[in-house]
This record gives C-alpha cells, sequence and structure tokens, in this order.
C-alpha cells in the first residue's frame, strides 16, 4: 500500500539526501514511491536488459494430429524509467524477440522483430 507524503516530509525531502549511482537512477530509485508499488506488484529488477519486470504466463492449446497437446507462452510487462526525463513508460515485450544476454549478464544488442507488443508513456510519478 502506498502512502502519500505529508507537508514537512515533502518540504525536507531535498535536504541531506543521498547522491544516486547510475544504476540507481536507472531503476528511478528518485521515484521511491513508483518503486515500492513495483516491489508491491510482483516487478523485479532485470540487471541485464535494465528495466521492472514481471512474468505473464498462459495456457495455450494446440492442435497436432489429431491430439491436443498444451504449450504456454510467456509474456513480459515492464516498466523503464529515462534518466533524462524522468518520466515512468510502460511496455508489453515477447521474449522471444529480446536479444541475447552477453556472458556478463548485460544486453549489447538490438531486439529483432516486434518485440515491443504494447507501449505507453505514463509520466512521471513520485
Amino acid at each position: 500500500m502506498m502512502t502519500k507524503m505529508t507537508w514537512w516530509e515533502k518540504a525536507l525531502s531535498g535536504f541531506n539526501t543521498p547522491k544516486l549511482s547510475e544504476e540507481e537512477r536507472k531503476m528511478g530509485k528518485s521515484c521511491p514511491m513508483m518503486t515500492q508499488w513495483l516491489l508491491d506488484n510482483g516487478y523485479y529488477w532485470h540487471v541485464g536488459y535494465e528495466w521492472w519486470q514481471r512474468v505473464w504466463i498462459t495456457h495455450v492449446p494446440s492442435i497436432r494430429m489429431g491430439k491436443f497437446p498444451h504449450s504456454f507462452e510467456e509474456i513480459n510487462e515492464t516498466f523503464t524509467f529515462d534518466v533524462e526525463t524522468e518520466e515512468w513508460t510502460h511496455k508489453i515485450v515477447d521474449p522471444t524477440c529480446l536479444a541475447p544476454l552477453a556472458e556478463d549478464g548485460k544486453c549489447y544488442g538490438m531486439h529483432g522483430g516486434n518485440w515491443q507488443l504494447y507501449v505507453k508513456n505514463v509520466g512521471t510519478k513520485e
């Protein structure tokens, strides 16, 4: 549950605050209420793709040779934070089109195909 800040917390929020690292800025740590909401709703920070992510899995029946085997499909719901504009973007992503991660766990390549199924700028969050 998110709580609202009191007037004095807002007034004093700019004083004596530690500098955030580049990784913390990408994570949106300057918006503690939003990051707490993400954690409370099952998102986790994906280090390689540098976004907040939760995975949705759905059952998909498929018909093959007169039988009805079942399979599962995965979709990633993500939030990214733009450090320059301090705006959040909500994306639904097809994980089969994502660039592979390197040995160090980071993504250096370009995503392929229609990897972004849905994109919406949700603006700034406190």
